[in-house]
């Protein structure tokens, strides 16, 4: 199984898949960090918990990644987490919550 974002544009039908992790790799590596630093939202990419992401956490959604890279950057051998926190943040840069629906799952 794999965690991922999946993004379908509302007008054109159109989809994209962000990959982020294997399941395994999420629940032992992400949540940990994750709730080393105390942040709620990105823990529940797994599990459904967002399988539409209201347009108004987007921003505490960023902000969460955000923080998370600055742990994982500091850190050797993590390059592969914030690399994918990268390409969720430019996804959400690139497309407008108005046009897009997001989730994570």
């Amino acid at each position: 199984m794999t965690v991922s974002m999946g993004l379908t544009n509302r007008l054109t039908g159109e989809y994209r898949h962000v990959p982020i992790s294997t399941s395994g790799s999420f629940r032992d590596v992400w949540i940990p960090l994750c709730n080393q630093i105390g942040l709620i939202y990105v823990p529940d990419f797994e599990g459904g918990a967002f399988t539409h992401v209201p347009p108004e956490l987007i921003p505490d959604i960023v902000k969460e990644l955000s923080l998370l890279a600055e742990v994982v950057v500091a850190r050797e051998g993590y390059d592969w987490i914030a690399e994918r926190i990268a390409e969720i943040i430019q996804a959400f840069k690139e497309t407008n919550p108005d046009e897009w629906e997001y989730d994570f799952g």
